[in-house]
């Protein structure tokens, strides 16, 4: 449910001007630019009846036509498509990020900020800038410009501001009744005062309010805690395996 999430959000956002491929059991995406992230350039397979081999070997031709080093989600029950995985990529990443989900609104406590929906040009610069610092990633808001990730379709761009400053940001994906939360982000001076767990709320509230009956995220081991708080409940981890730029 939460990787199908995932693929649909990458592909509405990295894919809007990005290449995106559909393949059997899963999806492939890569962004307008060389990009080596694996929001950006991702192969995230959803359908844990396929075959896993022929997913790998789709996806090395489809980034090697492309020169691009990417990267393969990998749940670790998944056994099979581990293996597979393993016979072209290297180590996975020390981290495993972990999968997340609730199901009921959050209750709101005394707000520290006040967040509100991004709709106009600069407050999709602002989003970005905010993004960027707090993922501590130059070049991450140009990238989200540039490739149009703002006028996706289903996505709500959400700012955490106090008074006129803004302090956090996050944005909301909804497809099929199921929400996404991603791009959770604290610039460092601003850390340690709610504003994740504030703009995460208001995120999921939102989702939950246009119809999503379940929210899931991807934790980062600093947010883990924060999450664990607001409700979220660990159903799982990914391993995220990079394979260097196949020859096409």
């Amino acid at each position: 449910m939460g990787t199908i999430n995932i693929a649909e959000f990458i592909s509405e956002t990295v894919g809007k001007s990005g290449h995106v491929q559909a393949v059997g059991g899963g999806c492939l995406i890569a962004s307008n630019r060389n990009v080596q992230n694996a929001y950006f350039a991702a192969a995230i397979r959803t359908a844990p009846d396929s075959d896993p081999e022929k997913f790998v070997t789709d996806s090395v031709s489809f980034f090697g036509d492309l020169h691009r080093a990417f990267y393969f989600w990998v749940p670790t029950n998944d056994l099979k498509f581990r293996d597979a995985v393993a016979e072209v990529a290297g180590d996975p990443e020390a981290s495993k990020p972990p999968a997340m989900s609730i199901r009921t609104a959050i209750g709101v406590d005394e707000a520290r900020c006040t967040v509100r929906a991004a709709r106009t040009a600069d407050d999709f610069t602002i989003f970005g800038e905010t993004v960027e610092a707090g993922y501590e990633s130059p070049g991450l808001g140009w990238l989200l410009s540039d490739q149009e990730s703002y006028s996706a379709n289903g996505v709500t761009w959400a700012i955490a501001y106090d008074g006129d400053d803004p302090v956090g940001a996050a944005c909301g994906y909804n497809k099929n009744s199921v929400g996404g939360v991603y791009f959770v982000a604290t610039p460092p001076e601003h850390r340690g005062k709610r504003v994740g767990a504030e703009v995460t709320r208001w995120t999921v509230n939102s989702l939950f309010e246009n119809g999503a009956r379940c929210v899931t995220l991807q934790s980062s081991q600093i947010g883990l805690g924060v999450y664990e708080r607001l409700g979220f409940d660990v159903c799982g981890y990914y391993e995220i395996f990079l394979v260097n730029a196949p020859e096409g």
